[in-house]
């Protein structure tokens, strides 16, 4: 937990279904925003003829501009937890907190998050998460989600990349 902060207090509520949005597989005709796709086009660059790449293999600089909208998290196993190493800026700004060196399951907020996570450890593919976000006195917030796995042993998930991008429904 973070210091300064209380673990029950929630600064977001997902919405139910049919807010949201699950998509496994996927390929470029899902994405509809620049940035989601010029990361998963990345990814898969980056993966070859892999079924993942190596995070080790990913390069920060390759993708400046698209840095501020990335998270990753270590996955660890027995018992399996998710630890944040990295969350860009525009993602704490989106979300109006850092987590970074947090386990996701400190967070009563992430239960589903932590489903989502899990699945993609278990299934080894990426998907795209659409959801809207209600706020603690603030407007809905809509935003897409691009999970990405990471394997240092091509076998086992041990690493996951988010891109996370918030937009307006009628601009999109």
């Amino acid at each position: 937990m973070m210091s300064g902060q209380n673990r029950t207090q929630k600064f977001f509520v997902y919405l139910p279904p049919p807010k949201n949005m699950f998509k496994s597989p996927i390929d470029n005709s899902d994405l509809d925003l620049a940035p989601l796709k010029a990361l998963f086009n990345y990814w898969q660059k980056i993966r070859g003829e892999r079924d993942m790449p190596a995070k080790a293999d990913f390069s920060p600089a390759a993708v400046p501009k698209l840095l501020p909208y990335i998270a990753l998290f270590e996955v660890e196993e027995n018992p399996r937890r998710y630890r944040t190493r990295l969350v860009g800026s525009k993602i704490t700004e989106i979300f109006g907190l850092n987590i970074t060196g947090a386990y996701t399951d400190e967070r009563p907020e992430f239960d589903e998050f932590m489903k989502r996570q899990s699945w993609l450890v278990e299934n080894k593919t990426p998907y795209l998460y659409i959801d809207s976000l209600e706020w603690i006195n603030k407007e809905y917030l809509h935003y897409k989600g691009l999970g990405l796995p990471f394997s240092d042993d091509m076998e086992n998930v041990n690493f996951i990349m988010y891109g996370v991008f918030n937009y307006s429904p009628d601009t999109r």
